[in-house]
C-alpha cells in the first residue's frame, strides 16, 4: 500500500498525500452513504410513481388515438401531441409524490455535498479547481423549482446546485459543437429538431468538472451521462 502512496505523491508532485487523506478526506466521507444503498433507496420510492406515470401516459394517449381521425392529420395531431402527454404524464404524476421524491433528493443532496467537498479538497492539493454541477441545476429544474407548485426543498435543492456551478464558457463551447448530443436520429423538420435538442438540454445535468492549467496548458473538463437505455448510461 506505501508503494501506492508513492507513486501519488509523485504524480502530485508532493509529499504528504497519505496524511492528508487521513486528515482532511476520510473526516468528510467517513459517515456518508454508500452510491448503492442510496440507488436502492431511489429505485425501491420511484418504481411506483413510475409506473403510474407511465400508465396514465398509456391510457391517455389511447383515448387519444380513438378519438382523432385517421390520415394525414390524425397522424400528425398524433406525433404533435406524444410528447405533450408524455411529458405532461409525468410532470402531474411527479407533482402528487413530489414530498417523496424531494426526500431522496434532500438525502442525495447531503452526499452530493460531502463529496463536493471532498473533491474541491483533492483538487485543491493537485493544484487544479472542482466544480461540483457544472452550469448549475438543470434549466428544467430550475424552472419547476421556481414555480408555484414546487415545495420549499425543491428550491433548495435547486439552489445548492446552482451554488456549486459554473464553467458556463465551457459548457457553451460543448453545446454548440453537439459534443454533448445524445446520440440518436430525430426524422422532422429543422425547427421540431432545435426544440427537442432545447428539451434536452433543459434537463440535461453535467457533473465532476475541472478546470485548470497543467504543464502550461489550460484545460477544461467535466462528465456527461447519456441516457441510452431505461437503465443503462453512458458517460462521457
Amino acid at each position: 500500500m506505501q508503494n501506492r502512496w508513492d507513486t501519488l505523491d509523485r504524480r502530485f508532485a508532493r509529499q504528504g498525500t497519505h496524511r492528508f487523506v487521513d486528515q482532511k478526506i476520510y473526516p468528510i466521507l467517513r459517515n456518508v452513504a454508500s452510491g448503492g444503498d442510496l440507488k436502492e433507496n431511489l429505485s425501491k420510492q420511484v418504481s411506483v410513481p413510475a409506473a403510474l406515470a407511465m400508465g396514465a401516459f398509456i391510457i391517455c394517449f389511447s383515448s387519444l388515438d380513438a378519438i382523432l381521425p385517421g390520415g394525414f392529420v390524425g397522424g400528425l395531431l398524433k406525433t404533435l401531441l406524444l410528447p405533450v402527454f408524455f411529458f405532461g404524464s409525468f410532470a402531474l404524476v411527479f407533482y402528487f409524490f413530489q414530498d417523496r421524491l424531494v426526500a431522496l433528493m434532500v438525502q442525495g443532496q447531503s452526499r452530493f455535498l460531502a463529496k463536493a467537498e471532498a473533491m474541491q479538497a483533492i483538487a485543491s492539493w493537485a493544484g487544479i479547481t472542482y466544480v461540483p454541477a457544472p452550469g448549475g441545476a438543470p434549466e428544467g429544474l430550475r424552472k419547476f423549482a421556481k414555480s408555484r407548485f414546487a415545495n420549499a426543498r425543491f428550491k433548495a435543492l435547486a439552489d445548492t446546485l446552482d451554488r456549486h456551478g459554473g464553467m458556463e464558457a465551457a459548457l457553451d463551447i460543448a453545446r454548440t459543437s453537439g459534443a454533448i448530443t445524445p446520440n440518436v436520429l430525430l426524422i422532422g423538420s429543422d425547427d421540431q429538431k432545435r426544440r427537442a435538442l432545447s428539451q434536452q438540454q433543459s434537463v440535461q445535468y453535467l457533473q465532476d468538472g475541472f478546470h485548470g492549467t497543467t504543464n502550461g496548458i489550460a484545460f477544461s473538463a467535466f462528465e456527461w451521462s447519456e441516457p441510452v437505455s431505461d437503465e443503462a448510461r453512458l458517460h462521457h
